[in-house]
């Protein structure tokens, strides 16, 4: 592999300089959103019945479930416009 020396290096960047910048413009949204930690509470009882002498095992009689559950974001988004310039063409 061979590189060019600094003149040459310097004369090539030099010229890049000379040749027309093109440019892109886009817009887009740049922002941030917070997560706070979630609240979560369930409680479930319920009632089971064990056969003493174990042949049948245990089952459930009856059974209830409540829950509770607090999900929160605040995030926040602005339009921005974004322009990349580079050089028309390019030394290879």
């Amino acid at each position: 592999m061979t590189y060019p020396d600094q003149s040459q290096a310097a004369t090539s960047y030099i010229k890049s300089l000379q040749d027309p910048i093109l440019s892109n413009t886009n817009d887009v949204l740049m922002g941030f959103t917070f997560n706070p930690p979630t609240i979560d509470w369930t409680v479930a009882p319920k009632i089971e019945v064990c056969d003493p002498t174990g042949t049948f095992g245990c089952f459930t009689v009856a059974g209830a479930e409540a829950g509770f559950k607090f999900d929160a974001a605040l995030g926040l988004r602005l339009p921005t416009e974004v322009t990349l310039n580079y050089p028309d063409q390019t030394d290879r």
